[in-house]
């Protein structure tokens, strides 16, 4: 389900133009296998965190350099 949500994302960067894009608020574990399905599958995308527990959410964009 998070690979699903993580290519649902990056599609949206790509087709759509976004800046970055929000996924929903989810626990640690779950954010850093979001992090890790960024690094190994998709190069040109980074992913960074946001906000306080239990709000903290993740965001990706493409990578600045």
């Amino acid at each position: 389900a998070l690979k699903e949500m993580v290519d649902h994302s990056v599609e949206q960067l790509e087709t759509v133009g976004q800046e970055k894009v929000g996924l929903p608020s989810m626990n640690a574990a779950e954010r850093r296998e979001i992090h890790v399905i960024i690094s190994e599958d998709f190069p040109k995308y980074e992913s960074f965190s946001e906000g306080e527990e239990p709000d903290r959410r993740v965001f990706l964009r493409r990578k600045t350099s």
